[in-house]
C-alpha cells in the first residue's frame, strides 16, 4: 500500500519574472483495499532552488493533525537527492487523537495539501521542484514527485518568398529576381531548399528549370535572392507563369512557400480565331462550294440536302479586332451554289464590274494575305464553272494542283487558322 504526493502546475514552460502556481496533491493507491483506521500520519517536503524561484506564498491543508507549522528552511538533508535545490518546506501530519484517521474520515481523495506560488528569477533557464515523503503511516510506502520547469521552446522566424512579374524580352535571358525574406533577424544562418515548377510556362522553353538548390540567409541578415532565367522570344502568346517552391528550412519555418513568376508577354498578341467555318459541296453542281459557320451549317444540313458537308475548312473570327480584315460573301446568281469571299477593296470592284455576284453581307474576319500571322488560304476558280471558287490550305492546295487542273490558282486570299 502506498501514499503518494503528486505535483501539479498551471504551466510547464516559463520565462524569467513569470509567476507559477504549484499544487501538492495527496492520494493513496487503491484506497478501497486499505483496512480501516490504518492511516495515521504523513511527513512530506517540497524542495526548490531559490536562485531560480522565489516562493511568494503557500497554503496548507487546514487540519488539526498538522503538528508543526511549515516554514522555509535550508535543505541540508538533501532527501530529494537533487544538489541544485537549496530550500525545503516540511509538513508533518499526525493523528494524535487515537482515532487513527488521517487525513480524516470525511475527507475525499485525492486531496490538495498545499498550493505554492513562485516567481521565476534572473536569467531563468530551467529548474525542478521536488516532493518527497519523509515518513508514512505504518505499513505503507511513500512515493514523491518531481516537476520540471523549462523555458518555452524558441519561436523560430518564418520565411516567405515574393511574386515577380516581368516582360520576357525578345531574345536572350531575363533574370527574374525573387527575394526570400526572414520575418526577423536570426543569430544563426537560415537555409532553405528551392526548386521551380511549371505553371502555364514550360521549363526548357520559357525558362530555365532549377531542380534542387539551397539559398542561405546569413546570421544577422533578413533576405537572400533567388534568380530564375526566363527565355526571351518574339512569339505572340498570353502571359505565362512558373512557380518557385521553398522546402526543408533550417532554423526557420516557412510561412509562404510559393513564389509565382509571371512572364508578361511583350509581343503583339494576335486576335483569337476560334470560329469554325465548314465547307459544303453542291452535289447538284459538282465543283461548287459553300462555306458557312456553325449556326448556318445546321440550317444547310436540315434544309438543303444537296449540300454535302465536307468538314471544317478553317477557323476565323466573328468579331472585328486589330490586324483583322473583313471578308464579304457573294453568291453567283449564274451558277447555283457558287459563292465567293472577297475583301472590302475587292468587293467594290465586284459590285462595279460583276453584276451576277450578289452581295449577301459580311461573312467573317481573318488576317489579310501576307500578314505572316495565320496560315495561308489559297483561292482557286473552277474553269469549268466560271465564277465558282474553292478556298483551301496549302496541304490541300498541293493535291488540287496535282489532280484537278480545272481549278485555276488565283493566289493567297487571306490567312486563317487551319
Amino acid at each position: 500500500m502506498e501514499q503518494t504526493i503528486q505535483l501539479l502546475s498551471d504551466k510547464a514552460n516559463v520565462t524569467s519574472g513569470e509567476q507559477i502556481s504549484v499544487t501538492a496533491q495527496y492520494n493513496v493507491a487503491n484506497p478501497g483495499d486499505i483496512p480501516p483506521n490504518t492511516l495515521t500520519q504523513l511527513f512530506f517536503s517540497i524542495h526548490f532552488d531559490s536562485s531560480k524561484l522565489r516562493l511568494d506564498d503557500f497554503t496548507s491543508f487546514p487540519n488539526s493533525l498538522l503538528t508543526n507549522p511549515p516554514e522555509v528552511v535550508d535543505d541540508t538533508q538533501d532527501t530529494d537527492t537533487d544538489p541544485l535545490t537549496d530550500k525545503i518546506i516540511i509538513w508533518t501530519y499526525i493523528d494524535t487523537t487515537g482515532n487513527n484517521q488521517w487525513p480524516g474520515a470525511d475527507v475525499d481523495l485525492p486531496l490538495e495539501l498545499s498550493t505554492l506560488n513562485f516567481t521565476t528569477l534572473g536569467d531563468f533557464s530551467d529548474t525542478a521542484i521536488n516532493a518527497t515523503i519523509i515518513q508514512t503511516s505504518p505499513g505503507f510506502t511513500g512515493e514523491g514527485d518531481s516537476l520540471s520547469l523549462t523555458l518555452p521552446p524558441p519561436t523560430l522566424p518564418s520565411l516567405s518568398i515574393n511574386d515577380v512579374s516581368l516582360e520576357e524580352g525578345d531574345e536572350g535571358n531575363t533574370a527574374f529576381e525573387f527575394t526570400v525574406t526572414l520575418s526577423e533577424v536570426s543569430n544563426e544562418d537560415v537555409t532553405v531548399n528551392f526548386a521551380t515548377a511549371d505553371g502555364t510556362a514550360v521549363a526548357g522553353e520559357d525558362y530555365t528549370a532549377i531542380t534542387d538548390e539551397t539559398v542561405t540567409i546569413a546570421a544577422g541578415q533578413t533576405t537572400a535572392p533567388i534568380t530564375v532565367q526566363v527565355t526571351g522570344d518574339t512569339v505572340e502568346e498570353p502571359d505565362e507563369t512558373f512557380i518557385v517552391n521553398l522546402t526543408n528550412a533550417t532554423n526557420a519555418t516557412i510561412a509562404d512557400r510559393e513564389g509565382t513568376g509571371t512572364i508578361l508577354n511583350d509581343d503583339d498578341i494576335a486576335p483569337v480565331l476560334d470560329t469554325p467555318i465548314n465547307r459544303f459541296q453542291n452535289s447538284n453542281v459538282p465543283g461548287t462550294y459553300l462555306f458557312a459557320g456553325e449556326e448556318e451549317s445546321v440550317s444547310i444540313t436540315a434544309d438543303f440536302p444537296e449540300f454535302l458537308e465536307e468538314g471544317r475548312a478553317f477557323n476565323v473570327a466573328d468579331e472585328p479586332a486589330d490586324d483583322l480584315i473583313l471578308l464579304n460573301r457573294f453568291r453567283n446568281s449564274n451558277v447555283s451554289g457558287a459563292y465567293l469571299f472577297a475583301t472590302e477593296e475587292e468587293s467594290v470592284s465586284i459590285q462595279e464590274n460583276f453584276s451576277e455576284f450578289i452581295l449577301e453581307g459580311p461573312a467573317f474576319y481573318v488576317y489579310e494575305a501576307g500578314a505572316g500571322i495565320g496560315e495561308e488560304v489559297i483561292r482557286f476558280q473552277n474553269s469549268n464553272l466560271s465564277g465558282s471558287y474553292l478556298f483551301a490550305g496549302e496541304d490541300e492546295a498541293q493535291s488540287i494542283r496535282a489532280n484537278f487542273p480545272e481549278f485555276i490558282e488565283e493566289g493567297v486570299a487571306f490567312e486563317a487558322v487551319l
